[in-house]
């Protein structure tokens, strides 16, 4: 899969941070300050060498498949499946689902929206696509899988996907990229069958 990455040099990175830090004690406005804290987030991530992307330019710039389906796909780091709903105005949403709301009754949480302005569709339509697993040889220590999101260019189909990202939100649309891996054809055949589920 290919995303591009806001790139920097860990130097550069580090620079800026330095004088964002030494700066922001003069910013009173907390939702100005709240934006270079953000700003702020994403030099941490490249002072240390962690890739960052803008969420919405990787899912918007991958586009659409031959269906008029997005290429790439995003949900909670815990889900098992990502339902994508379209509208025939141009919006997509991502979910995910969950494991039970306030009734005790599974259901699909809302999380992602993007406007493709080239949809195709003309009416109504829903799929659903496997998401990706994250193997413990690639799976950080501490994770909590509700705060992280897996990126990966989706089937909208009962295959398995191969090639996931798992992100790390620092501020409004800038993630890290914690980790990228293929998924091993074992990988793979373990969560083939949670379509059927």
């Amino acid at each position: 899969m290919r995303v591009e990455k806001i790139t920097m040099p860990p130097k550069q990175a580090a620079a800026k941070l330095d004088a964002y830090r030494r700066k922001l004690a003069r910013i009173n406005d907390p939702a100005l300050r709240a934006e270079y804290e953000g700003a702020m987030a994403g030099y941490k991530s490249l002072a240390r060498g962690t890739p960052v992307i803008s969420l919405s330019n990787s899912i918007l710039g991958a586009g659409l498949d031959s269906d008029g389906l997005p290429i790439l796909a995003v949900v909670r780091a815990d889900s098992k499946i990502c339902r994508l709903e379209i509208s025939p105005h141009g919006w997509m949403v991502f979910k995910h689902q969950s494991n039970g709301n306030h009734a005790g009754r599974t259901g699909w949480s809302e999380r992602f929206q993007f406007t493709f302005p080239n949809n195709p569709h003309r009416a109504w339509d829903s799929r659903r696509a496997i998401v990706p697993m994250i193997p413990l040889d690639v799976r950080p220590a501490r994770l909590d899988v509700r705060r992280h999101l897996i990126l990966w260019e989706a089937h909208w189909t009962s295959e398995p996907p191969v090639d996931p990202m798992l992100l790390r939100p620092l501020a409004g649309d800038l993630y890290a990229v914690i980790a990228a891996w293929d998924l091993t054809a074992i990988e793979r055949a373990v969560i083939a069958g949670r379509l059927q589920q």
